[in-house]
């Protein structure tokens, strides 16, 4: 019996210690299996804030990162971290990783992201390395090192068999190509990506930005084409929108009104459109414009202000009032219409071209009543001018000269080739004071012309106020100034032999002057052998801007490091200086030259140059108080700072291009000398 119930104790013992190892790998299990949740959930919810950052950033492609994106992905980063520290032996650390470095990039880290990628790709794994090498070359591309990047892009698409990862490297590619304008390179590649991905979000993104970029490019059937793929694929209700919107301009564009029109009636009629029944509606007064109704316009316009007051579309159609006013020469009612664009909507594209308006017309006035009190001084006192005025302009005229005022043709031939500082002027009492009186009759005449020209387009008034100047005032500071200024009006007008007259004229008695220097320069033809390639595309230039500039960035794209990309780069930057007065694209240029050759005889010469346009561009964004300094004469950049001709140079085109640096304004901010130089 003893031995039964020590044996049933050992059962009871055996069988109790059991159920102890039982109960501790029980809670073991439940230990691991809710450590193991809890992991899985952090990456579920990072990789849930990744898709979060990743749909708010792609519905914002070509903008800022929205703030929204931004904070979506720190969270990427703080749930992948625990991660990484709290479960390092987890599948999901490597994952975890690949989250943290894509949302560095995007949030702009890119040291830590490249860190990140490169411990990846030495990690061996094979479904990480073609990831992390992609990875890699984007974070070149973003520090600043594009061309390698696009090598190795390229690199590696020869290596990947899988389509969708192929797309996303065409996409990629077609990016760096727009930083370094090279468009259609850049086109060519978005077509690729759209063509090889089979995800629908990802052919709307690829359309989107397809479609944007062809239009720009103004090749509106591939735009066309692109919209209505975008239209296709789109899940972004105001994507399908802006696209049907973009179709519509066109066919505006295209001068195909009639589809225009069928297509605003048929949006017009679908209440899923009405948030833009607004811009439709300017699309069909802009169709009237095109069509020379401007009553119709005018019409259309006018009901937009009262059906959809108080909005963006309301505070356009207050702009274009004001232009076809100002266009008329009713100055006081285009002011009427520009104060109002402002009381409409704040957040309108047009509120700072009108507000510029209104401090061009307010310059105006205030210029035409200075002339008025120096005319009533010059009518007593006939030695404040050299000869009869020839124009008439008394202080009882309108505010500008009408163009039935215009002199068609000017005869140069009074003008004096040579000064006679000793003229009748000095015979005054005070001959000085005298000088310093016909010096601000020039100056406010050349501010009266100077607003016709360049910002009211008004150039028969303009030529009229230099005239005066040209021919009664020759002995004042603004004389050759007015000849410069005169002489590009006739190089634009098509009257190439006034303009040589004028050119003449400014370079033998003003050759040392800014102005001459100028036109030396556009002239000049050094000397000297170069690069076959440079030579070539200086010789375009005489027959085609656009594909000279193209040569140039060709040469860049192929070695960016070399000597003769340095002077590619320089060119770049003195034909967009000096020729096309594109501010934005000569700094970039100039900017280029200093980080990447900063060694180099083109970066010394031009480091004056880059300083000057830095410090100007910095200025003009300064926003009202740039603009109240605009029409001042004494902002002036001299020409001097310009850096010589790189190389041989062939071209004769000493015109200038008025460039438009406003998206949406119609006035021209720019000047002859103020800042086209």
């Amino acid at each position: 019996m003893s031995i039964i119930l020590q044996q049933e104790k050992m059962n009871n013992l055996k069988n109790s210690k059991q159920v102890k190892y039982s109960s501790v790998s029980f809670f073991l299990g439940l230990l691991i299996f809710f450590s193991g949740c809890a992991y899985y959930n952090t990456f579920y919810n990072a990789r849930r804030y990744f898709e979060e950052g990743e749909k708010a950033r792609l519905e914002t492609v070509g903008e800022s990162l929205p703030s929204s994106a931004k904070n979506a992905y720190q969270s990427v980063i703080d749930k992948s971290i625990i991660i990484l520290n709290k479960y390092p032996q987890s599948k999901y650390v490597l994952p975890a990783m690949f989250l943290i470095g894509k949302s560095r990039y995007h949030l702009g880290e890119y040291t830590q992201a490249e860190n990140i990628f490169r411990r990846l790709g030495q990690e061996g794994r094979a479904e990480y390395q073609n990831e992390s090498q992609y990875w890699l070359a984007l974070t070149k591309w973003k520090s600043g090192k594009p061309l390698p990047a696009l090598n190795d892009l390229h690199t590696q698409y020869d290596q990947i068999n899988d389509n969708q990862f192929l797309a996303k490297i065409h996409l990629s590619i077609a990016e760096i190509y727009l930083e370094i304008e090279e468009t259609d390179q850049a086109l060519a590649s978005l077509d690729k990506a759209a063509d090889l991905t089979k995800d629908r979000s990802e052919k709307d993104q690829i359309y989107y930005r397809l479609s944007t970029l062809a239009f720009d490019q103004q090749e509106y059937d591939r735009a066309l084409s692109a919209y209505r793929n975008v239209i296709k694929y789109t899940m972004v209700k105001k994507r399908k929108e802006d696209a049907n919107l973009q179709i519509v301009k066109i066919y505006r564009i295209q001068e195909n009104f009639s589809e225009a029109s069928n297509k605003i009636k048929d949006l017009l009629a679908d209440e899923n459109f009405k948030t833009v029944h607004g811009e439709l509606e300017m699309e069909l007064a802009k169709i009237s414009i095109d069509q020379g109704d401007l009553e119709v316009a005018k019409t259309r316009f006018e009901s937009i202000t009262i059906d959809y007051e108080r909005s963006e579309v309301s505070a356009e159609a207050y702009y274009h009032l004001g232009e076809n006013s100002l266009k008329e020469r009713g100055f006081e009612e285009a002011l009427n219409y520009y104060e109002q664009v402002s009381s409409e909507s704040r957040k309108s594209a047009f509120l700072k071209p009108s507000q510029r308006r209104i401090k061009e017309i307010q310059a105006y006035r205030t210029a035409r009543n200075e002339m008025d009190a120096l005319l009533e001084e010059k009518t007593a006192n006939p030695s404040l001018v050299s000869e009869p005025d020839s124009l008439g302009i008394t202080k009882d005229d309108a505010l500008e000269p009408s163009p039935s005022q215009h002199l068609p043709k000017i005869d140069f031939s009074g003008v004096p080739v040579q000064f006679d500082s000793t003229s009748a002027d000095s015979n005054e009492t005070n001959p000085q004071n005298l000088l310093s009186k016909k010096n601000q009759i020039a100056e406010k005449l050349y501010s009266l012309a100077e607003l016709n020209a360049f910002h009211f387009d008004h150039f028969d008034s303009a030529i009229v106020y230099l005239q005066d100047i040209i021919e009664n005032y020759t002995d004042t500071d603004i004389y050759p100034k007015s000849l410069f200024t005169m002489r590009f009006l006739f190089f634009e007008g098509g009257d190439t032999a006034e303009a040589v007259q004028l050119e003449d004229i400014l370079l033998e008695q003003f050759p040392e002057s800014e102005f001459s220097l100028a036109i030396g320069k556009s002239q000049d033809i050094e000397e000297g052998s170069h690069d076959n390639f440079l030579r070539d595309a200086e010789q375009l230039w005489a027959q085609d801007k656009e594909a000279s500039l193209n040569e140039y960035k060709s040469i860049v794209s192929a070695d960016s490091t070399s000597d003769l990309a340095a002077k590619a780069v320089y060119s770049l930057a003195y034909h967009y200086d000096l020729f096309l007065h594109n501010a934005d694209s000569a700094l970039k240029y100039y900017e280029m030259i200093q980080n990447f050759h900063p060694e180099s005889e083109q970066a010394s010469a031009s480091r004056t140059r880059y300083t000057i346009l830095k410090n100007l561009l910095r200025e003009d964004s300064g926003g009202e108080l740039e603009e109240e300094k605009q029409f001042s004469s004494s902002k002036t950049v001299p020409l001097d700072s310009i850096p010589p001709i790189p190389h041989k140079s062939v071209s004769q085109d000493s015109t200038i291009s008025i460039v438009n640096h406003d998206s949406v304004s119609t006035p021209i901010d720019t000047t002859i000398i103020k800042h086209a130089y």
